[in-house]
């Protein structure tokens, strides 16, 4: 597995930006839109789903190719763990 390069700040921030994405902000679209002075709340919501749409698509690219380069070069079954190795400790379990 020493062939992979692994970029622990871009894995960092390609797993921060999917966790964004997943996390659902549109529901504070009322309370946001109240704050801003917009009437329009589904025009709010709207906003926040394509901003976190891109965030997470953004996070995907990022993060795409490490893992599956970690997923082709070890079992389906400890891909997991050595994501998250590599996401604490910024380097992979056989490079330490």
């Amino acid at each position: 597995m020493s062939e992979i390069v692994l970029s622990a700040k871009r894995l960092r921030l390609g797993f921060i930006c999917i966790f964004l994405w997943w996390f659902p902000f549109w529901a504070f679209a009322a309370p946001i839109s109240d704050a801003l002075g917009i009437d329009n709340v589904a025009r709010v919501t709207t906003a926040i789903v394509i901003i976190q749409t891109a965030i997470g698509l953004f996070g995907f690219m990022l993060v795409g190719k490490p893992v599956a380069n970690i997923i082709k070069k070890s079992s389906f079954k400890k891909a997991p763990g050595i994501i998250v190795y590599a996401i604490i400790h910024g380097k992979l379990k056989e490079q330490v």
